[in-house]
């Protein structure tokens, strides 16, 4: 399953930048760097496979929707981040009008609602992506709701090179 998932996100990502600028970079976190928004949460995730999977099974209860905070990885010198996106996983292929909320942590930055997304190519799979202006807002952190029966299995930045 997980060489599955895994071989899919690849694929995804591949077909998601086929047309992108040489000079792009592409960094990667899973799911496991999401951590539990809150005490009530923590009860109802389970990280042992190295992804943010809700423990409940599909279809549960609103009641048994858990919230994570994503941390996203630094920028490295030189780069500017130009795309932030939070991959999902679910077999029972539900994608409700849902959001991910994007945050810049400098005081006062409303945070950018993303709508998660199916992809056409994998029903299973959804993302919710932000496109970042590096000028205007750069997101440190995404907060996001895991539905019964699905995972947050990966995190990704995609950075180029400042010119």
């Amino acid at each position: 399953m997980k060489t599955i998932l895994f071989a899919s996100f690849v694929l995804a990502s591949l077909a998601a930048f086929a047309g992108a600028a040489q000079s792009q970079q592409i960094q990667l976190s899973a799911g496991v760097v999401c951590q539990p928004a809150t005490a009530a949460d923590a009860a109802r995730l389970d990280f042992s496979n190295g992804s943010a999977a809700n423990v409940f099974a599909a279809p549960g209860s609103a009641d048994q929707v858990a919230s994570v905070v994503c941390a996203l990885q630094p920028v490295p010198p030189g780069y500017v981040m130009v795309r932030a996106t939070v991959w999902f996983f679910d077999p029972a292929r539900r994608w409700p009008r849902a959001y991910c909320n994007f945050f810049n942590l400098a005081p006062g930055v409303a945070p950018r609602s993303v709508p998660i997304l199916g992809l056409s190519t994998n029903l299973s799979l959804a993302s919710a992506a932000l496109v970042v202006d590096p000028f205007a807002f750069v997101p440190h952190a995404v907060n996001c709701s895991i539905r019964p029966g699905q995972r947050i299995y990966a995190i990704e930045t995609t950075l180029e090179l400042l010119q």
